[in-house]
């Protein structure tokens, strides 16, 4: 598969908390072919930004139409044309310099080096706090809801002295 031009990034959230990249690409019609035939799911290489996501790990990301995501925009998409894909990896920031480049592989495509192993999180520290913060509120409002119960059975009590 050639390779593209990253247009611009963007960051999308999904559950208002995990920050995931998105890249703009301007789709040519082998692409769009390639996308298709791989049911809007690839896998990203990305190089020339910089930072983390320069890896030689695949990126599993998801296509869809710059007028659908992050938000119905159809003027947008027809005034550029351009293709969104939704990266599977944490958000580490906008590249400094260069937007970089990325090449695509499919799952129904060979891959040119076999990927034995998961995808690696780019940013470490962002998941294990993801993971310390994950039970933080349903701890917290199970905490009060108890407190307020325990509250509510001690009012009863001296109310009926």
């Amino acid at each position: 598969m050639s390779e593209y031009d990253i247009e611009k990034w963007g960051v999308v959230t999904n559950d208002n908390v995990r920050k995931t990249p998105i890249i703009y690409v301007k789709p040519d019609k082998t692409f769009l072919e390639f996308a298709r035939a791989n049911e809007f799911s690839v896998m990203c290489e990305i190089s020339g930004t910089g930072m983390g996501y320069d890896t030689t790990v695949k990126i599993p990301g998801v296509v869809n139409r710059s007028s659908d995501v992050p938000n119905c925009r159809p003027n947008y998409y027809k005034k550029t044309g351009q293709y969104v894909v939704t990266l599977d990896c944490p958000w580490i920031g906008y590249p400094p310099k260069n937007n970089g480049v990325v090449k695509f592989f499919g799952l129904k495509e060979k891959m040119d080096e076999p990927v034995d192993s998961p995808v690696v999180e780019l940013a470490e520290n962002s998941e294990k706090e993801d993971n310390k913060n994950e039970y933080f509120l349903p701890i917290t409002i199970g905490g009060i809801a108890i407190f307020l119960f325990l509250f509510c059975v001690i009012m009863v009590i001296r109310k009926n002295k």
